[in-house]
């Protein structure tokens, strides 16, 4: 076991490779008001979310790995810590991004912006937990911010950040969409990047603008 985990049950499980595969399989097809799924163990009600890294047992193995590292044994990695609501909330919303955004502050908005890519690149759980917390609508803000002035170099590197980051949150909600979709200055931005960025740039900008348009059809 290396990515340990504790339920609200006190069972200890495989997280990565173990419950949280569980889990999604078993709540996939299903809403947010009904994703909790069954506890392979004792059959009650579990979701994802209600795992807690079990930091005590993990130590005691990773001890033990290296009590025995003479017989072969190889000390597991410390596993990733995954975001929390708070975190997320701290980065989006009325935190880190839509703050700098507002107050037209590139270099800023873009270190926020980063933050949040690197967190959704970590796993599907802080992906997800990411995308709850308005990941789409606080980057398609961004996007709105400074798609006017993408001329300046700051501006540039930042809406290239956002760009990368919203794909990594997709689906976009609609409050995203309409942020975008509104602005002369964001579709043209998006539009000129598809035309004339490189391979990886483009295809990114591409990906926004068709979730867009198929949103928009279906609203």
């Amino acid at each position: 076991m290396r990515a340990l985990s504790l339920s609200p049950n006190a069972h200890a499980h495989e997280a990565q490779a173990g419950i949280e595969v569980w889990l999604l399989a078993a709540g996939a097809g299903k809403t947010a008001a009904t994703a909790s799924s069954m506890c392979p163990v004792t059959k009650g009600d579990l979701r994802a979310d209600d795992l807690i890294p079990n930091h005590a047992l993990r130590c005691i193995i990773q001890a033990w790995c290296v009590a025995n590292r003479c017989r072969g044994v190889e000390r597991i990695p410390t596993p990733w810590v995954p975001v929390t609501l708070a975190q997320a909330c701290e980065v989006l919303g009325l935190g880190e991004v839509d703050a700098a955004a507002r107050a037209g502050d590139a270099a800023r908005c873009g270190a926020a912006v980063r933050e949040v890519g690197r967190l959704a690149r970590e796993s599907d759980r802080d992906r997800r937990c990411l995308a709850s917390s308005g990941a789409a609508s606080a980057l398609a803000a961004a996007v709105t911010s400074f798609a006017a002035v993408s001329d300046s170099s700051a501006s540039s590197v930042l809406l290239n950040d956002v760009q990368a980051s919203l794909v990594l949150v997709m689906p976009l909600d609609e409050k995203a969409i309409m942020a975008i979709g509104s602005s002369t200055a964001s579709v043209a931005l998006l539009a000129n990047v598809a035309k004339h960025d490189d391979l990886q740039r483009r295809l990114q900008a591409v990906v926004v603008i068709r979730e867009i348009v198929v949103l928009s059809s279906c609203c």
